[in-house]
């Protein structure tokens, strides 16, 4: 008799946390992406950013963040500022090189596709 008193008020428990609208687990998105990305400027001070991101391209990513601009060329997007600071290659020879785990893009930012935990560099860099 104890037994089905017992089993009784957990069942009462149950339903009394389902009429209370407890929220129901969400399922993470899948399309959902984590990405790291470690910004070295002209004074050589590294920022790391975590950024979490549904984009596709390292450049919507970044774009989405309003990190980047640039100009648009044959291959792609040219960056020419990340976080607003600038890198003129015609003035001083400087541009902003970008890396995945230390190796050099081939792709460009444009058709760099992300997937979740990549860690991405990029360095102010100029050519002497």
């Amino acid at each position: 008799m104890k037994t089905l008193r017992l089993l009784s008020l957990i069942i009462l428990l149950v339903f009394a946390l389902v009429a209370c609208g407890a929220p129901a687990a969400t399922p993470a998105d899948p399309a959902q992406k984590t990405i790291t990305v470690a910004i070295t400027g002209k004074t050589g001070t590294t920022e790391t950013l975590t950024l979490q991101t549904a984009a596709e391209t390292l450049e919507e990513a970044l774009r989405e963040q309003k990190l980047i601009e640039g100009e648009q060329g044959q291959y792609g997007l040219y960056v020419t500022a990340v976080k607003g600071e600038v890198a003129d290659y015609d003035k001083d020879h400087a541009y902003w090189a970008f890396s995945k785990a230390g190796e050099p893009l081939l792709t460009g930012v444009s058709g760099e596709s992300i997937a979740n935990g990549d860690r991405y560099e990029i360095v102010y860099t100029v050519v002497e």
